[in-house]
């Protein structure tokens, strides 16, 4: 384990309890009221102690409960260089389509990691007259073995095609099954970071995205500024900590990312 993964603590814990528990309560916004009708997916292996012949809401607690358990680890997001958030995060493909890659407040691509296992939270909301309903979910669970995994001086590499994966969806109360793929890049980004205030002038955007005009990037309180490669960088509910864990400031914690990511693969 990391150094980062050894220190996050109780609060962490609170955090992805809480996050986790808002998504069920959207999925239940959206099925109690036939809104947004997504999918509100969870790969059985997460769920293989539990009796999947009854969702009701026992099931529904349980299931929950596991998941809090589970992604109670370090959680990467896997983004797109420069971070627009119109093209925040790096693909996924279902069932031969690609999800949406955008971005927006409690939005989520996660990464982590336990043991043999990565594991994978994809969700999407929306909010209508101040109440938040599930667009999609999707939480995944892989093998390290069932992964393609490459390593050089200056990129980490994770993939893996048509894996098929059968679950339950909290939406419709039925089993259903689906295929994802995705390749997620990172790259060493200590070369890599642009203010984004420079962003315009330095022509950068218009040399990756074929010359049309750059929008405003997306930056965060705690980092004004944009990285140019594909990476893998800590959710914020980390990386706002940065402090707490010992680094100078957030650029220096986002430098930390490719030793804890190759200690988590066991690529060390």
């Amino acid at each position: 384990m990391c150094d980062v993964c050894n220190k996050l603590g109780e609060e962490h814990r609170s955090k992805v309890d809480s996050i986790i528990s808002s998504i069920f309560q959207r999925i239940e916004n959206s099925r109690s009221s036939n809104e947004y009708n997504g999918a509100a997916f969870i790969d059985s292996n997460f769920l293989s102690s539990l009796d999947m012949q009854d969702i009701n809401e026992k099931f529904k607690q349980e299931s929950k409960g596991i998941l809090i358990n589970e992604f109670n680890h370090v959680w990467f997001e896997p983004r797109m260089q420069l971070q627009l958030p119109s093209n925040f995060y790096q693909s996924v493909i279902l069932d031969g389509q690609k999800l949406r890659s955008d971005w927006a407040s409690g939005w989520l691509r996660v990464v982590s990691f336990s043991g043999s296992y990565m594991y994978l939270l994809i969700h999407a909301l929306a909010t209508k007259e101040d109440k938040e309903y599930n667009l999609f979910t999707y939480f995944l669970s892989f093998k390290l073995s069932e992964l393609t995994l490459e390593k050089n001086d200056v990129k980490i590499k994770i993939s893996i095609k048509d894996a098929a994966k059968e679950g339950i969806d909290l939406q419709s109360g039925s089993r259903s099954s689906h295929k994802f793929s995705f390749s997620f890049v990172h790259q060493k980004t200590e070369n890599s970071f642009v203010p984004a205030d420079r962003l315009q002038s330095s022509g950068l955007f218009k040399s990756v995205y074929a010359g049309k005009v750059a929008p405003k990037p997306l930056t965060f309180d705690w980092m004004k500024y944009v990285i140019t490669v594909p990476h893998f960088s800590f959710h914020s509910i980390i990386h706002q900590r940065y402090k707490e864990f010992g680094f100078a400031s957030p650029i220096e914690m986002q430098h930390a990312v490719t030793g804890c990511l190759k200690e988590c693969l066991n690529l060390e």
